[in-house]
């Protein structure tokens, strides 16, 4: 998976949040645009967990990425 297509889900406007699976079977959420970080090279992406928490993670290692639903108005 291409850091690219994380990086056009993170600036799309409006923005919706999105889960990134990894190949050690980890969901990763991201909620907003502002907890996501790709490095300069593209290998490396930074998420920041609502707790505050920090996970690096190799590119290499997506298995796919899942656009969260829109909720619809009642």
């Amino acid at each position: 998976m291409k850091s690219t297509t994380i990086r056009d889900l993170r600036d799309q406007v409006p923005f919706r949040p999105f889960e990134i699976h990894l190949a050690d079977g980890r969901c990763l959420t991201v909620v907003t645009p502002d907890h996501i970080m790709i490095s300069p090279n593209n290998q490396e992406f930074a998420l920041y967990n609502s707790d505050g928490t920090l996970n690096v993670v190799d590119a290499n290692l997506i298995t796919s990425i899942t656009r969260k639903s829109r909720r619809r108005a009642a």
